[in-house]
């Protein structure tokens, strides 16, 4: 592309410095003398010739094309290298042309004193020692050959001419000291921000060699973590990683230690050469405690770093491991959960330092991850094995149940013999010779041998294989017929269940309403009850058994038809059907209503045990308790009576203590005072007592260890029910219901619950009783021995004790006296 004229380009193309001066400074130097000594060598030039054209080659304008010629060699050697020779003759010639110009004009004290300042400005192109030489050089210079050059400049004007260049020689080298200060100053400055910055560089390279030290680390962390990460045996897997991670990073000694189940020390499991062996074979282990370097690890849940053993306190040496310098713990921990420690240990001090560890820590959590995922493949092997050992278990059983010796024998063969299927006899051996033989196996379990006789030039691999494979299609299809013709003894047997169940159910259904008819009879005018079916008669009749599930419950019976009429009978057989079908589903659904109220009761029962419990164990005086607990039974579960006796260890007698009456009974408010003989035979409450088992008679006036009460006529079912504090026998809880048949099992259970919180009251109350007598005891010993000890005299002493005795014990006399004679 053509490139346009620029002047300002064409410009700095005539003044750029040499290409061999590389110093910014340098070069701007070079360039500033190039421009000053070429525009004074034009203007010089256009000065000479001017003057040469206007007055002739005189004077004047030799000196001034003399001065262009110097000027223009200043000009070459300000582009060379040597452009300070350049600077030092463009100054030379300027201080020249001082002596030179000034004589030819017109106002020589003005043009030598403006003459002058500008070389001396000029010399600020120097350092500081040439500038001062070169201005005063100048300046004696001037001073020496003014009355030869300026003769008429003299007097006055001379010294005040001397007197301005002087000062602004002076001036000039004051500045030029200053600004070089200055420059100084920022040049000590920059120096020292590049020393601070090649400072930073190097703690910069210094990190950066320490960063890429720790990304080699955490590198190769990574390598040994996914090496070791593979799922496989535990202890292949810790071998492998001690040894790999001692290998990578040139260790001394690494070995990993695992938490025991009990969790109380941790068992070295693996380590590398001859000293993990070693260690391994004598079973070495630490206790889980702070005690050691690993224990501590392990219970603090972090790192533990010694950089130099020998200037630890904590450190222990082990005398297998003589040349460890620097050792590191790093805990292994899964789900915040510790497995486990890896130690590593270093021959050189510093081998091992805090900024290691997030390699290490990396390194552990993978190896830590790796030792979890062993020990859930071990796991699940176990598991495994155990539900493959449990399916042969459960197929052998199986089996072992289908050949039970009465469905079917227990050994079952058959034998191919020229063409002829014959039963194999149980004493009959297979053969051993000429024969390929494979187990006929179902779920891991050999059940049976599928045998062939072949010669041994016919027992090829495709025999074999063929004898293998009919061997698994026969153990696979005897299986599904086995499975089938279980499922169908088991249906057999569920539906002989069921039919059982509905028979024991109706039997209980029609023993529940014995008070009710069971059978009626339409007599072609209304429908009667009848007491008995089998009473009734007729000169012929067509009766259909009643069945639910094969069960007969009853039947329908028409009387004085035809018997073989066919219609008839499909007419009354379906209606037997369909009230069979119905009267099972009411059946059903009052036994259901029944359960429901049942569930109600009992929940009633059981909030009325809580209100009980809770009221009574708020009262510590017994009878008032007991008054409370039998008040409280008798209404909350609707007994005709309820009350409790106590036990006497002392007298083996059993002692009623508190009665509970229906609400407005004559007795209501009065408890009696009966007792009865632990021993005595014919009592209920005796017999609970005595066997510390409930006792339950549902219908009294059957049972001769029945024992009547003259106040309860209308007594019919009672239930006994020991007061229990473990052996011990604390009393007998007794109630009674004027129905038949009113207590069940779960009645039983309930009164139990509520018996137990009784007794527990019972003994809470006793207790407080005993503490509060044994506290006034106290209290009342405490206030006599204080009266004892504030007399002063014998007679005092005597005195008091037997007032304060005899106030204590309400004793109508009590003596206190001393007596030395022989009684």
């Amino acid at each position: 592309m053509k490139t346009s004229f620029s002047p300002r380009r064409m410009f700095a193309a005539l003044i750029s410095a040499h290409p061999s001066l590389t110093s910014p400074i340098e070069r701007r130097k070079a360039e500033l003398i190039a421009a000053l000594s070429l525009g004074l060598s034009v203007i010089s030039a256009f000065g000479g010739i001017g003057t040469a054209l206007r007055t002739g080659f005189d004077i004047r304008a030799m000196v001034t094309l003399l001065m262009a010629a110097i000027a223009l060699v200043s000009y070459g050697l300000s582009r060379s290298p040597r452009y300070t020779y350049g600077q030092i003759l463009l100054i030379a010639t300027l201080a020249l042309s001082v002596f030179i110009v000034t004589p030819l004009s017109i106002y020589q004290s003005l043009v030598a004193l403006l003459s002058v300042a500008i070389t001396l400005l000029i010399t600020n192109l120097l350092d500081l020692r040439q500038m001062a030489v070169f201005t005063a050089i100048i300046l004696v210079g001037f001073i020496v050959l003014r009355p030869i050059l300026l003769p008429g400049i003299a007097g006055q004007e001379a010294f005040l001419m001397q007197v301005g260049m002087v000062g602004i020689g002076i001036f000039l080298l004051f500045f030029a000291w200053h600004r070089q200060s200055l420059e100084q100053l920022r040049l000590n400055e920059i120096l020292q921000a590049q020393n601070a910055l090649e400072e930073r560089n190097r703690a910069l390279q210094i990190a950066q060699q320490e960063l890429n030290k720790r990304f080699a680390e955490i590198q190769l962390a990574g390598e040994v973590g996914r090496a070791v990460s593979q799922v496989r045996a535990l202890d292949e897997l810790l071998k492998d990683a001690v040894e790999r991670i001692r290998a990578r990073f040139d260790l001394y000694y690494v070995q990993v230690y695992l938490v025991n189940p009990a969790q109380t020390h941790l068992v070295l499991e693996a380590g590398t050469g001859e000293v993990g062996t070693t260690l391994r074979a004598r079973k070495h282990q630490l206790a889980l405690n702070t005690g050691s370097i690993n224990g501590r690890a392990a219970v603090e849940k972090k790192p533990v770093v010694i950089a130099n053993t020998t200037q630890s306190a904590v450190f222990k040496p082990n005398p297998l491991l003589p040349k460890t310098r620097a050792e590191m713990a790093i805990p292994l921990i899964v789900a915040e959960r510790v497995v486990g420690v890896l130690d590593m240990q270093s021959e050189q001090p510093g081998g091992l330092t805090e900024e290691m560890l997030p390699a290490f820590e990396a390194l552990a959590g993978q190896l830590a991850v790796a030792i979890q995922n062993a020990r859930l493949l071990t796991e699940a092997e176990q598991a495994r094995a155990e539900v493959e050992a449990y399916a042969r278990r459960l197929e052998r059983t199986g089996w072992q149940e289908y050949l039970d010796s009465i469905h079917r024998p227990e050994q079952i063969g058959y034998l191919c013999e020229q063409d002829q299927i014959l039963p194999l006899e149980a004493e009959t051996a297979l053969p051993q010779e000429n024969t390929v033989m494979t187990p006929i196996q179902v779920g891991g379990e050999a059940l049976g041998t599928l045998a062939v006789e072949l010669q041994a030039e016919e027992q090829t691999p495709q025999a074999r294989e063929l004898v293998r494979a009919v061997a698994r299609q026969v153990a696979e299809h005897l299986e599904n017929l086995r499975l089938l013709e279980m499922a169908e003894r088991y249906r057999q047997e569920a539906e002989q269940a069921a039919r059982r169940l509905t028979l024991s159910g109706w039997q209980e259904y029609l023993r529940s309403r014995t008070d009710q008819p069971l059978g009626y009879f339409y007599d072609l005018t209304q429908v009667k009850p009848i007491e008995q079916v089998n009473t009734l008669t007729a000169n012929s009749a067509l009766t259909i058994p009643v069945q639910v599930r094969d069960e007969t419950i009853g039947k329908l019976s028409v009387l004085d038809v035809d018997p073989n009429d066919q219609e008839l009978y499909d007419l009354v057989h379906s209606v037997a059907t369909r009230l069979s079908e119905h009267i099972e589903t009411l059946r059903l659904l009052e036994e259901t209503q029944r359960g429901q109220l049942e569930l109600d009761r009992r929940a009633r029962q059981l909030a009325a045990v809580s209100e009980i419990t809770t009221i009574s164990s708020r009262e510590t005086d017994v009878n008032r308790m007991l008054e409370i607990v039998v008040h409280l039974t008798q209404r909350k579960f609707g007994l005709y009576h309820a009350h409790i006796f106590t036990y006497n260890p002392a007298n083996r007698q059993l002692l009623i203590v508190s009665c509970g009456w229906k609400e407005g009974d004559e007795h209501e408010g009065t408890h009696g005072t009966t007792t009865i003989a632990i021993d005595q035979e014919q009592s209920l409450v005796a017999r609970a007592a005595r066997t510390r088992q409930p006792v339950l008679v549902n219908d009294v006036r059957s049972d001769p260890g029945w024992l009547p009460n003259p106040l309860l006529p209308e007594t019919r079912a009672e239930l006994a029910v020991p007061l229990l504090i473990g052996d011990e026998v604390l009393g007998v809880l007794d109630v009674q219901s004027e129905r038949i048949n009113a207590f069940s099992e779960e009645d039983v259970n309930i009164q139990v619950t509520l018996a137990a919180q009784v007794a527990t009251a019972l003994q809470n109350a006793r207790n407080y009783e005993r503490a509060r007598r044994q506290a006034e005891r106290e209290a009342l010993l405490n206030a006599i021995s204080q009266k004892i000890q504030s007399a002063t005299s014998v007679e005092a002493v005597l005195q008091i004790a037997a007032r304060e005795l005899g106030h204590a014990l309400r004793a109508p006399r009590a003596i206190a006296q001393l007596s030395l004679k022989d009684s």
